[in-house]
């Protein structure tokens, strides 16, 4: 409902369609990622912004690629030692 005094109708089923509109495409958007993407709401910490997480993730999984790199390394020297 709304103020009929205020606003036309039109100006309302405007607003109502670009809304319709614009949450289609939201929606569309979301079920058409094949990765999920983290949010900052996901990691508890909504004051940081989707780019900032976006790099924390890249960082950790950095030193993880790294790890298990050397790991490999270490396994590949070791068997070949055994």
């Amino acid at each position: 409902s709304y103020n009929r005094k205020q606003y036309y109708e039109e100006t309302i089923r405007s607003l109502a369609e670009m809304y319709r509109k614009n949450l289609c495409e939201i929606i569309e958007h979301c079920t058409g990622k094949e990765t999920p993407e983290v949010t900052p709401y996901d990691v508890g910490n909504k004051e940081l912004s989707i780019e900032e997480v976006s790099n924390i993730l890249s960082f950790y999984d950095n030193i993880i690629q790294e790890y298990t790199e050397e790991d490999d390394e270490y396994k590949n020297c070791s068997a070949r030692h055994i």
